[in-house]
């Protein structure tokens, strides 16, 4: 069984899944089952009933399944809930617990009897206990790190290495290693010293370390480390100095604009002969008072700069300012002042390209010191015989795909092991994640049998709460499918055969008005604030980008997601007055 991604084999499925259309109609089972569940809704129980549909159907398959979730207290709760249901079976437990499941299971296959049930329960449950090893239900780094191992000698690993978890201490060492760098590296410290003076000139604190300490966490992201890659081959010096001469000259640029665009207001003041005093409100005219806002503009602030700019361009639509003190409203000043406010006008739509150019500005000098840090972890590594957590998703990424970006023998390997995955908390789940782990998934898709839902995928956009750690509710959402379809070329019709999309509706855990008070707020605020992402889309981006925010679904993207949000109140609390 190879991986899908070979040619010949995806051709071979492809005109075996179009020509037997009538085979995925009588059997009506999506290999892969999508299942949205929000809180309380007994997401836990139905990874529970879907793993043990799978042992039942094959009393082997615990050696073949494959469930991940994201913390050892989820593995450690789903390992004991399976054991425990599979123990209740097994001895013929009448617990309302127990029973559940069984009446489920004798549901979903009547063709079976309750003591077929207990057979299969016992005899899996002791192939388990003795067999734990390939028990396999594991976090996602738990597991990664088990492949990892597997192939110290691909990874050019040292095959004791210890895994090390406490990231302070190595940015205490990195950083450590950065100052001793800048002796062997003249380049380096000619930047940092470049980076004092700036922030001398500005009156500022120019001592760098207590600040790079602080964002030192950022090399061990998924993001930093993709950019990183992006740099391996590149000359960093050269790089990172175009760069700042780059966004000094553009924010440079804009300040002498605005710098100039004073001026020849003040130089239109005089050229018309305004009179402050045959003004109305005379010196506190604002028309007046624009004309002695000084043209250094070099150390304003930010919040500066926007206020400046307003006093400018709120002339332009008020009449109030033209207005002499006998009330006559001076139309030969509004002409006369029109050409220069326009270029104000002008400068604050530019404004957003200034604050990003000096947002890029005021970083860039930490992210060439970090990207230095992130060369230097790699020689930490060597020293110490250490991995970090964080660089167990780069290291699978690094084995599963080769120059082509096509699967290694190595995840053909791990695909003909597990032929069933169950993902728990998939909203939390990473790019790199998915890019790892979706190859085994979409090689199983194309040997699955269709007798039953073989897959399974749970998640809650709602409860995504892992970006910090690089988590994208995106795919959840929208782009396991669109993986899915594109992969096996599927149309619309074709799709609901091979994914089916469920929802648990019913809350068990929450008092009815909690529930209702939850369906309240889903029912209108994602449609409130869709509306307010538009409209801001809308006023802000060219014809181009409202045609990438249309494309890219970005214009319902929070509406979908909290779609079929309203959870039921379950009977037995429909009376409940709380």
């Amino acid at each position: 069984m190879s991986l899908l991604y070979n040619a010949f084999d995806i051709t071979a499925f492809l005109m075996y899944f179009h020509s037997s259309k009538s085979y995925f109609e009588m059997t009506h089972v999506a290999p892969l089952k999508i299942l949205k569940a929000s809180a309380g809704s007994g997401k836990t129980f139905s990874l529970t009933l879907h793993y043990i549909s799978l042992l039942m159907t094959n009393e082997n398959s615990y050696r073949e399944i494959l469930a991940v979730t994201f913390t050892n207290k989820a593995t450690a709760e789903m390992k004991e809930r399976i054991l425990s249901v599979l123990q209740g079976l097994a001895v013929g437990e009448t617990s309302s617990k127990i029973d559940s499941f069984r009446k489920l299971l004798l549901e979903h296959n009547p063709q079976w009897s309750a003591s077929l049930i207990q057979e299969k329960a016992y005899r899996v449950y002791r192939r388990i206990l003795h067999d734990y090893s390939h028990f396999t239900i594991s976090t996602i780094d738990g597991f990664s790190q088990k492949v990892i191992r597997s192939f110290t000698y691909e990874l050019n690993l040292d095959a004791a290495y210890k895994i090390e978890m406490n990231t302070n201490k190595v940015k205490t060492d990195l950083t450590m290693m950065l100052n001793q760098l800048l002796d062997e590296k003249p380049e380096l410290l000619d930047w940092i010293i470049g980076y004092a003076e700036k922030k001398i000139a500005n009156n500022e604190n120019w001592n760098y370390r207590n600040q790079l300490s602080q964002l030192a966490g950022l090399i061990f992201t998924e993001n930093f480390q993709e950019f990183d890659g992006a740099l391996a081959s590149a000359d960093t010096n050269e790089i990172f100095n175009l760069l700042n001469k780059e966004v000094f000259e553009k924010t440079q640029s804009y300040l002498d604009s605005l710098s100039l665009a004073i001026q020849s207001f003040q130089e239109t003041f005089k050229s018309l002969h305004v009179d402050a005093n045959e003004m109305k409100g005379k010196s506190r005219n604002p028309l007046v008072s624009a004309n002695k806002i000084t043209p250094q503009v070099q150390k304003l602030s930010l919040s500066g700069l926007i206020e400046l700019l307003g006093k400018y361009t709120k002339l332009i639509d008020d009449e109030d300012p033209y207005t002499d003190k006998d009330k006559n409203l001076r139309y030969d000043l509004i002409e006369g002042f029109r050409p220069v406010l326009r270029q104000f006008a002008t400068l604050e739509q530019l404004l957003p390209t200034y604050i990003a150019y000096q947002s890029v500005q005021g970083n860039l000098y930490y992210l060439r010191l970090l990207k230095e840090m992130s060369d230097l972890l790699s020689t930490w590594r060597k020293e110490n015989s250490a991995q970090l957590i964080s660089d167990s998703q780069i290291l699978l990424n690094k084995l599963g795909l080769d120059a082509h970006n096509d699967p290694t023998f190595i995840w053909e390997k791990i695909g003909n092991r597990y032929n069933y995955f169950l993902f728990d908390e998939f909203q939390d789940t990473s790019r790199i994640q998915w890019k790892n782990y979706s190859p085994l998934l979409l090689n199983a898709l194309s040997n699955s049998e269709g007798l039953q839902n073989e897959h399974l995928i749970v998640g809650d956009v709602k409860q995504s709460i892992y970006r910090w750690r690089n988590g994208d509710w995106r795919i959840l959402l929208q782009q396991v499918e669109e993986q899915v379809t594109k992969n096996f070329h599927l149309d619309a019709d074709n799709t609901k055969h091979f994914i089916d999309n469920g929802i648990l509706e019913t809350n068990f855990r929450s008092l009815p008005n909690i529930i209702r008070f939850n369906n309240y707020l889903y029912q209108s605020i994602p449609t409130q604030m869709q509306n307010v992402l538009n409209d801001m889309a809308q006023n802000e981006l060219s014809e181009e980008g409202i045609r990438w925010w249309r494309n890219a679904q970005n214009d319902s993207m929070l509406v979908r997601a909290y779609k079929n949000s309203a959870q039921e109140i379950p009977e037995f609390k429909l009376n409940d007055p709380n």
